[in-house]
């Protein structure tokens, strides 16, 4: 009777988890926050740099935002599924 309530359980904890990040990406942003967010993607893509430029790039972004190792690797799945 515990390992079936112990799975019940852990199967709702992965459905909670999986519904978090298929809702992760459609949260509003702030209008200002998009307007240079736009502006930085646009720079960006008008630049025409190499890859190892637009990493440079990106790796400051995320060093920026404090964003952990664990998170910052679930958002790259996130991404990742969502292409």
């Amino acid at each position: 009777m515990k390992e079936e309530i112990l799975r019940k359980v852990i199967r709702e904890e992965i459905k909670r988890v999986i519904k978090e990040d298929e809702d992760a990406f459609s949260q509003p942003i702030p209008a200002g926050i998009e307007r240079y967010m736009k502006k930085f993607i646009a720079a960006v893509q008008g630049a025409r740099l190499n890859r190892r430029r637009t990493g440079a790039i990106l790796g400051r972004v995320v060093a920026a935002m404090n964003i952990e190792p664990s998170d910052l690797m679930k958002y790259v799945r996130m991404v990742k599924k969502g292409l």
